[in-house]
């Protein structure tokens, strides 16, 4: 668990174990045993330690994506004209509540940390969701840019890189499935190279 991984790596009990003498701070220096077993327990640790990182972030990400789609509700209403903020409202708003309802729930009890990443990828896929709406219903390529940002958005919280390509599989399916039944313009290949940058800038 994440206790042992902690203490095994911290309290330097692998060092007494595996003397190599001593290094430059007087601290017993593991030899080459030791430090290839320091290496796979690094290796074994990771996914503990990067989920306790992406659970602590679950709370205050979720906080200020309801407070941003309560906005974009809000604006809906006097920006669009009616028969596209009778969709767009709603769908904001209701993505604005299960923010809100998981800023709550998780700022008194954190996620598991198995449940961590796919608790941030349901919230980023909601995000996804309305910017795919969105498009769908102006079929405006500057829209696009939505995608874009979800996209660096990802590679800047998701700390697993499978879940941040399923992540960049869905926006591209969901842009590539709108973008090719749409009436051909150039402005969409040029936003289509656009979040292949993003996706290769946020897998990086």
């Amino acid at each position: 668990g994440l206790r042992r991984c902690r203490r095994l790596l911290h309290d330097g009990l692998l060092r007494q174990h595996h003397p190599g003498g001593l290094d430059q701070d007087g601290i017993e220096a593991p030899d080459r045993r030791g430090r290839l077993r320091l290496g796979r327990l690094r290796r074994d640790c990771r996914p503990a330690i990067l989920g306790e990182a992406v659970a602590d972030a679950v709370s205050p990400l979720s906080g200020v994506g309801a407070g941003l789609y309560a906005l974009f509700a809000f604006a809906h209403v006097f920006v669009l004209p009616a028969t596209q903020w009778h969709v767009l409202a709603p769908l904001a708003a209701g993505t604005s509540l299960v923010m809100a309802y998981v800023w709550r729930r998780c700022a008194k009890t954190p996620p598991q940390l198995h449940l961590s990443h796919p608790t941030l990828a349901a919230l980023v896929g909601l995000g996804l969701l309305n910017s795919t709406v969105h498009l769908w219903i102006q079929r405006e390529p500057l829209q696009s840019t939505n995608f874009v940002l979800i996209l660096v958005a990802s590679g800047m919280i998701f700390l697993s890189r499978r879940t941040y390509l399923a992540v960049s599989i869905a926006a591209a399916g969901s842009w590539l499935s709108i973008a090719l039944t749409s009436p051909p313009r150039s402005e969409w290949a040029h936003m289509g190279f656009a979040l292949l940058t993003a996706a290769c800038a946020g897998y990086a």
